[in-house]
């Protein structure tokens, strides 16, 4: 029983060691529970099939780059690993989350990665300062970066998120992305 309930809840390891200890223990006493035994082993190798199908699966779809960082082909990525000149779909409406669509920049996109810096030590000092920093910061950055880009007079810049209240005595940067301000997709590199 034992086994069925971990195999149940996603504990492979206890799963298949209470089932294994079942399965011999059933046989040299000739008790019963061998089929909730296996049941809990079967659960237990399915739980392990979709563990490696989602490794698998995560793996054909992430974004590839090449020996200099860019990005090549199109996948998801986790905006931990954004860096300065990705080129990024799915953010023109300001909905993000922690995996986004990256793709190469000479591809239509929504938005490119123009800087990342770091806000300043200290205590917390609340949202919506952390807010208030980072879009001061941003502003200031993308201003200068892009004042000599072609495309500057359709720019605008917002931000992919700043640190929060959890992250903040680890990782206090901020991710400054540039988006065409009449909603339509970016052609080509902002930044070069």
């Amino acid at each position: 029983m034992v086994a069925l309930v971990f195999g149940i809840i996603g504990g492979l390891l206890f799963s298949v060691v209470f089932g294994i200890a079942a399965l011999v223990q059933i046989r040299k006493r000739g008790e019963k529970g061998r089929g909730l035994a296996i049941a809990g082993l079967t659960i237990s190798g399915l739980w392990a099939l979709l563990i490696v199908a989602g490794v698998v699966i995560a793996a054909m779809t992430s974004a590839e780059r090449d020996s200099s960082g860019a990005i090549t082909e199109s996948g998801s990525l986790s905006v931990a690993d954004l860096r300065t000149g990705d080129c990024l779909d799915g953010v023109a409406d300001g909905e993000v989350s922690y995996t986004i669509s990256a793709k190469s920049c000479s591809e239509p996109h929504d938005a490119e990665v123009i800087t990342q810096f770091d806000l300043p030590t200290g205590a917390w000092p609340g949202r919506d300062a952390v807010s208030d920093k980072a879009t001061s910061g941003c502003e200031k950055r993308l201003a200068r970066l892009l004042s000599d880009s072609p495309m500057v007079d359709r720019l605008s810049g917002f931000i992919l998120y700043p640190p929060d209240a959890a992250s903040w005595g680890k990782d206090r940067s901020v991710t400054c992305l540039a988006v065409d301000t009449n909603g339509g997709k970016l052609a080509e590199k902002v930044k070069r």
